[in-house]
């Protein structure tokens, strides 16, 4: 793993010199002077993925450091697309008469649409509504239990109390009875989110029953501590490691993330509870996954995997986790991973939703 993101930078780069070379065919008839002012702006483009990590440790404007992040990410992304479609475009030219110059234009329009594209979708969250009834009882009613999940929101720099506000919006029209966060809250680091007062954007989400989470490890990156403290400053009750029962019966189980390497193990978790009401277990990482039956666990809900974000980094996270995305049932048991309702780094969804969940739960009588 090590070896493969020290190799990640070098592909990057080398990736940018070839798609620039292809692009010169493109300014064969432009003046010296403007190829160098485009080639230098190219360049500055691309170590623009490298300058956006140095936001986070050299102090500069919020404008500043959101435009260098977008710009940064963005261009990673524009570099695998490119070279897929320069990729492509070299094969359709054996096969069809076509300039390279012609190629090389196809191939970055048919880049920038897909890109225009993947933030547009980025943009508009998919609400995901599932009808699911677990076989234990609970005091609900006739009506079902209105549950949101969401995950991975990683509010910051890129994620910022404007897009929150939308996120909150969207979220309160559904009417949950309970709220649900399934880790990584807070992205890299919580100093901007304090710096936005976005927990005056939280609490104005409205849930008879409560708003939960659990960590996630972007937010234990960003300092637990710190990550705690503003937790408490919003109606979020975070569990770490900690169980707790709704009035309607409803337990809910939180898990400290994996990457706390001290945390309660789900036996011990689920021995504080009662085996004859439902369980709900929050897990930000999709980790050891049968063991969610074998524990009596009704419903697990977990994030972290983006499902990839784009397209075809899917395929790559899917072969990296059990189960990493989607409902998947484990005996009488049942499992949810979300794709997350935001994004870390590039602002992009191809081939991936940004998503809200809505479980209308019923249970046995």
């Amino acid at each position: 793993m090590r070896t493969m993101f020290m190799l990640l930078p070098i592909l990057y780069i080398v990736a940018n010199v070839w798609i620039f070379r292809q692009l010169l065919h493109l300014l064969g008839g432009l003046p010296a002077g403007l190829r160098w002012a485009v080639g230098l702006l190219y360049f500055i483009g691309m170590a623009g993925f490298f300058i956006s990590f140095l936001s986070e440790f050299i102090p500069m404007p919020r404008a500043i450091a959101t435009f260098l992040g977008t710009t940064g990410q963005a261009w990673l992304v524009y570099t695998l697309y490119m070279t897929i479609a320069l990729g492509v475009m070299a094969i359709v030219r054996r096969l069809l008469p076509l300039s390279h110059a012609s190629a090389v234009l196809i191939a970055l329009g048919a880049t920038l649409l897909v890109l225009l594209w993947g933030w547009y979708h980025y943009n508009h969250p998919v609400v995901r509504e599932i009808p699911l009834t677990l076989h234990k009882p609970a005091n609900v009613g006739q009506t079902p239990f209105r549950l949101v999940a969401i995950s991975d929101v990683h509010l910051g720099v890129d994620t910022d109390r404007k897009r929150l506000a939308t996120y909150v919006e969207r979220i309160n029209a559904l009417h949950p009875d309970a709220i649900v966060i399934a880790g990584d809250l807070v992205d890299r680091d919580v100093r901007p989110v304090v710096e936005q007062r976005m927990e005056e954007e939280l609490k104005k989400l409205i849930a008879p029953h409560g708003i939960y989470a659990v960590p996630g490890n972007h937010d234990h990156y960003s300092g637990i501590d710190g990550y705690r403290r503003f937790v408490e400053s919003t109606p979020i009750r975070l569990l770490c490691d900690e169980t707790v029962t709704l009035p309607n019966g409803i337990q809910l189980v939180g898990r400290n993330d994996a990457h706390h390497q001290r945390r309660a193990s789900l036996h011990d978790l689920v021995a504080q509870t009662d085996s004859s009401k439902p369980i709900i277990v929050l897990d930000h990482q999709p980790l050891h996954i049968l063991d969610i039956e074998r524990q009596g666990v009704d419903l697990q809900i977990s994030g972290h995997t983006h499902d990839g974000q784009v397209w075809p980094l899917n395929w790559i996270v899917r072969s990296m986790f059990e189960w990493s995305y989607g409902l998947k049932s484990l005996g009488k048991s049942w499992l949810y991973v979300s794709s997350g309702l935001s994004l870390w780094g590039p602002p992009f969804r191809i081939g991936t939703d940004s998503e809200i969940v809505l479980f209308q739960l019923s249970f046995d009588k």
